[in-house]
């Protein structure tokens, strides 16, 4: 049966016009998400200096900037996992290394997005909040009011954030205490590129004020977190977008070549069919 050429390839050109329309609005969402999360990571440690410097100058320690190194304190982990639509990065990895590192018995955990639920389960963790998502706008707000609560209730001592990116080392961050957050952004640490303002303006409640800092710290921190794991899922999607993008280019190009052969043999069976009824012709005149 005789293939229909053009109607294939009009079919495998409207599919690479739909993905190249969505491939585009997957870029314009990086840029977007970068640009808004370089920004967040700018204010997260124009805020960490602040408080340095306000407790250097009043002589006051508070135990959300750095705190003593103790074996024995009480951590909340916050796990967020994305679908995973191409396999870049092993999620099996992440979760072999949060075995050695989180204590069952007195950790505290919080699950967001599918493989961090059933890896929690599976560990029989501690689990405190669970989503099977994070599309929800009140998930970091009811994650910054979990932290807050529990660190000035003094349940817990250190907070850790795990997701799956290449800007922070073996996926985790220590967001509590604030002194020992670390996040790396073009290569380099955002901490080193701010310039900071000499003087600050104090009110007389310094404590009020470190307080207040330090909720800011916790929502910049929560959101921007959240919007690096979005940011992998966008990264996923490029990945994805661009290698059916170039399968497509491949099948289109091998349907132009079909149809290019299927009209070379047309022409050549023409020409046969001609020379041999003009052959015939000559034939019977001889």
């Amino acid at each position: 049966m005789k293939k229909n050429y053009d109607l294939i390839l009009k079919r495998y050109q409207n599919l690479y016009s739909i993905l190249k329309i969505s491939r585009l609005n997957t870029i314009s969402e990086i840029f977007k998400i970068n640009n808004n999360f370089e920004k967040k990571i700018s204010y997260i440690f124009e805020i960490k200096k602040a408080i340095e410097k306000i407790e250097n100058k009043h002589k006051i320690e508070s135990s959300f900037y750095k705190n003593k190194k103790n074996k024995n304190n009480k951590k909340l982990w916050i796990y967020i996992s994305e679908p995973i639509e191409i396999k870049t990065i092993n999620y099996n990895k992440i979760n072999e290394l949060l075995k050695e590192k989180i204590d069952k018995n007195k950790d505290r955990i919080i699950v967001i997005g599918e493989i961090a639920n059933a890896f929690a389960n599976k560990e029989n963790l501690q689990v405190i909040f669970s989503k099977k998502n994070n599309l929800n706008s009140e998930i970091k707000f009811q994650i910054e009011q979990i932290i807050i609560n529990l660190f000035l209730n003094k349940e817990i001592d250190e907070v850790f954030f795990i997701l799956n990116t290449n800007r922070i080392k073996n996926w985790i961050t220590k967001v509590i205490p604030m002194d020992e957050f670390d996040f790396q952004i073009n290569n380099y640490n955002i901490n080193e590129q701010i310039i900071y303002k000499d003087e600050q303006t104090l009110f007389p409640d310094i404590l009020n004020i470190l307080e207040n800092l330090f909720f800011n710290y916790i929502k910049l921190v929560v959101n921007t977190l959240f919007e690096e794991s979005i940011f992998f899922k966008y990264k996923q999607k490029l990945l994805y977008e661009t290698k059916k993008m170039n399968e497509l280019e491949q099948k289109i190009y091998s349907v132009q070549l079909a149809k290019k052969e299927e009209k070379r043999k047309e022409l050549t069976e023409e020409i046969i069919l001609i020379s041999q009824y003009t052959k015939e012709e000559n034939d019977e005149k001889i």
